[in-house]
């Protein structure tokens, strides 16, 4: 557990409007920290998470591929006024249609390309994300509609490595990262050699809050610019609606891949509820990281308490900390050991050939065989045992946005019960905000397997099969 609280900050408010998040959002915190200007007033994680960790961080990855465009822009490598007719010429047919011939980088930052919906599945699936891109059919003349896409962002990272050679992540590398202490931060490419730009950025709370607090001081990191005032002001602009089906914070306006609050401010905004909000009126920073939440009112939430931290400061955290501790527990049940068994799995979209579990009452273990390598899981009974396996199809996703046979490295905590035939094992995700539950039946000589999450995310063909002992 991580807990700190300035002496400038009530615990008892704190503690409310965690309870408010879980009663009125549906949600428990993963992470939470508030800045004041540069001091810190809040930084609070239960266990079993961290502020620390690196976890997948969705749209959050656009602010993050916005700002090195506009570190770009400093440098004089790009303008938002520069057309990707010109950028990709090389890439381009000699005929291409009007509207690509308009499309500008400035489109692709507020989201106005003139695409009808999302490119970005489009492009997952192709050895060739700009040429994917720039097939899919143009509806709007671009700059005059504004609609959310993903494929967007990436063209974006594919514009700065085409002008630099150097792939968005070992850009900011170079003349972001190293300079604010962020580190080790995983980005997959997509349609080739292109970081995803709108999604998959690995990150933790702290790097995010890093970042915030960047556009909070207007570029200046430790006395050292990085990032233009000017920039900053255009970036934090807003250009268009935004999505006007949504509640204000979500039709207020949108900038360059950074979303305009109803009541001030600006915010970095990721699915289920990831975000970094800037209130240079307030001076402040908040950074909150949850699992599945009604992100609306997660959000309005924020806002609501932004001034109440304040009020009535106190120095007694143990209400708070027992809170805290109170939130993840373990999946526990009565100790049952069951032998070693192999199961021989039938035809499957996984490729799993076959299956051994045990039970030792203590630990439950499965060892997934796909014919190349063993993959292995251990739970712990009413203790969390930590796990890191790379499967298709097995962590919670926005697939809808990926190729079917996209992998990814799967690292989480799991606990189980079981009665001896049936077996439950909770996997909270350290790289991502999800948990599932994999349902094990071990019955008549037969296995049955399915995954079930927090989420709506995972495949429209989920993890599971079925098999016979051997």
């Amino acid at each position: 557990m991580e807990l700190y609280l300035s002496e400038k900050i009530s615990s008892k408010n704190v503690l409310e409007f965690l309870n408010a998040q879980a009663k009125e959002a549906g949600t428990k915190i993963h992470a939470f920290q508030l800045y004041k200007g540069n001091e810190l007033m809040i930084r609070l994680s239960p266990e079993p998470y961290s502020n620390t960790y690196k976890r997948q961080m969705y749209s959050v990855s656009k602010t993050f591929t916005s700002t090195a465009i506009g570190i770009a822009y400093d440098m004089g490598i790009v303008k938002p006024s520069d057309k990707l007719c010109d950028i990709f010429k090389d890439e381009l047919l000699s005929n291409e249609n009007e509207y690509i011939k308009k499309l500008t980088v400035h489109n692709l930052l507020t989201m106005s390309a003139g695409h009808r919906d999302c490119t970005m599945k489009a492009i997952s699936c192709s050895d060739n994300g700009i040429k994917a891109f720039f097939e899919r059919e143009f509806i709007y003349e671009p700059g005059t509609k504004y609609v959310y896409d993903t494929g967007a962002t990436y063209m974006l990272s594919a514009v700065l490595t085409k002008l630099t050679s150097l792939s968005m992540l070992d850009f900011l590398n170079l003349h972001l990262f190293r300079y604010m202490g962020i580190e080790n931060i995983k980005w997959p490419y997509a349609g080739g050699k292109i970081n995803e730009g709108g999604i998959g950025i690995n990150a933790s709370a702290d790097d995010l809050t890093k970042l915030g607090l960047l556009y909070l001081n207007k570029g200046v990191w430790n006395g050292k610019r990085l990032l233009s005032e000017e920039w900053i002001k255009e970036a934090t602009t807003g250009y268009l609606p935004g999505d006007e089906s949504r509640v204000p914070n979500w039709k207020s306006g949108y900038a360059y891949q950074i979303w305009i609050n109803e009541k001030g401010g600006y915010r970095a905004d990721g699915a289920f509820g990831q975000y970094c909000i800037v209130v240079p009126e307030k001076d402040i920073v908040i950074t909150i990281l949850v699992g599945h939440a009604n992100v609306e009112r997660e959000l309005e939430l924020c806002f609501e308490y932004m001034d109440k931290f304040f009020e009535n400061p106190d120095n007694d955290t143990t209400e708070l900390e027992k809170y805290l501790k109170s939130l993840y527990k373990p999946y526990s049940s009565e100790k049952i050991s069951v032998d070693k068994k192999l199961y021989r799995v039938n035809p499957n979209l996984n490729k799993v050939t076959f299956v051994t579990t045990e039970n030792t009452g203590d630990t439950y273990t499965l060892i997934f065989s796909d014919g190349e390598k063993p993959k292995k899981i251990t739970a712990g009974n009413g203790y969390y045992i930590e796990n890191e396996i790379r499967l298709r199809a097995f962590r919670p996703q926005l697939y809808g946005l990926m190729s079917d046979a996209f992998e990814e490295d799967c690292r989480f905590l799991a606990s189980f019960s079981s009665n001896g035939e049936t077996t439950e094992i909770e996997m909270k995700y350290l790289n991502c905000p999800h948990v599932v539950v994999a349902h094990i039946n071990e019955k008549d000589k037969k296995i049955s397997f399915n995954i079930t999450s927090d989420t709506d995310t995972l495949p429209q063909k989920p993890f599971s099969f079925d098999g016979n002992l051997i």
